[in-house]
């Protein structure tokens, strides 16, 4: 079945192969949820604690190559390459997700109950996302296959952890600020499941899992993501105006921008998955980094306009 597949040898250098590493064992999703981490210190202007980079990229591995092992038989029909992949080191990528998470709830514990609770959101969304929760007879036996649902928790498990762990290990409150920061990642992360979901609508229909491209079509999904993207972005602009410096509301307005724009060339995109995954998933890398560089310029001049 995998005849058209690369080979995966125990040791490959080759700029692809690194890349292929990064994306299908999740190292690159654990970066971006480390950038959100990082955006969300800064937008709270409480410190960058590294803990919470750890906790952010801890949990994100582990909670995605847990849930590939249960997603087996979409990935077979929608990601041939990143299932061979995952096939050939599942022991390897098991083991290291359960002690990933093993130490991020361990760190957690040395702040406090509110924390571990915090670092466990997106294991327990993980469970209730790919087990079967409902008795035999039901019309959808999983969370994620009841239409929507998918999209609205895989966007809230994203969105909390790394809005709310940098508040919390700093010893601050959750306000205003942590909610637009919410929304910010949450308008994100659903376009992108989205977007995936019009990627792998074969296979989702395949396997009875009504996503919102199976049961909307792709054109009203592409017109939905741009109503939630401009809907969103209002109420995230209103939320933070005041409360931010102007130049990181600008920095949100980009991400924004770049969301619609791979929205709109979603066509071009879904030619090749692991494409898909850098250009999605690597916008919270690439605002991290913006980020930082806005940070250290600030640090070395006495007046930065617009901060």
């Amino acid at each position: 079945m995998f005849e058209n597949v690369r080979p995966y040898a125990p040791f490959q250098y080759s700029f692809t192969a690194i890349l292929d590493y990064l994306v299908y064992s999740s190292v690159y999703l654990s970066l971006a949820a480390a950038g959100m981490a990082y955006l969300s210190s800064v937008l709270h202007d409480v410190p960058c604690n590294p803990v919470v980079l750890i906790l952010g990229m801890l949990t994100t591995y582990s909670v995605y190559n847990l849930n590939r092992k249960t997603d087996e038989n979409e990935d077979e029909i929608n990601h041939s390459e990143r299932y061979a992949f995952t096939k050939r080191y599942e022991k390897t990528l098991l083991a290291t997700a359960i002690g990933a998470y093993v130490l991020a709830l361990v760190l957690s514990g040395f702040y406090g109950m509110v924390v571990i609770i915090v670092s466990a959101l997106p294991l327990l969304s993980g469970l209730v996302y790919s087990t079967p929760l409902f008795p035999r007879g039901f019309r959808y036996r999983r969370l994620k296959e009841i239409p929507v649902a998918k999209s609205l928790l895989v966007a809230f498990a994203w969105a909390l952890p790394p809005a709310l762990l940098p508040v919390y290990v700093a010893g601050a409150i959750p306000g205003v600020i942590t909610l637009g920061v919410v929304l910010f990642f949450f308008s994100l992360v659903f376009i992108n499941t989205v977007l995936f979901d019009i990627r792998d609508v074969e296979g989702d229909r395949a396997t009875g899992v009504r996503t919102i491209p199976v049961c909307i079509g792709i054109p009203g999904t592409k017109l939905l993501l741009t109503l939630a993207n401009v809907t969103f972005g209002l109420a995230i602009v209103s939320l933070l105006a005041v409360r931010i410096p102007l130049i990181c509301l600008v920095l949100i307005f980009a991400g924004m921008i770049y969301a619609q724009g791979y929205i709109l060339l979603y066509q071009k995109m879904r030619t090749g998955n692991l494409v898909c995954d850098l250009i999605a998933d690597g916008q919270f890398i690439l605002l991290g980094l913006c980020m930082a560089i806005l940070v250290v310029i600030r640090g070395a001049l006495p007046v930065l306009p617009l901060w």
